[in-house]
């Protein structure tokens, strides 16, 4: 089994980690590490998990579907 990871910037506002984080609910995956922080207004956080697949298990398109429509 690989790591996969996934780094990310937003506007900070409340509510970005629950969103998040509920994407990998949805796909049944655990975090395995994690790290955030803001600075100037900007959210910055950085996800790893464990996978047994090639590719972003379509964790990535969730999240970034959701930074757009939510969190823009």
């Amino acid at each position: 089994m690989s790591q996969a990871s996934l780094t990310f910037s937003c506007n900070d506002t409340i509510g970005i980690i629950h969103a998040v984080t509920g994407v990998f609910v949805k796909h049944g995956i655990a975090i395995a590490d994690s790290q955030t922080h803001t600075e100037g207004g900007v959210f910055f956080a950085r996800y790893v998990w464990e996978t047994d697949k090639c590719s972003f298990d379509g964790i990535d398109s969730d999240i970034a579907a959701i930074l757009r429509d939510q969190f823009g």
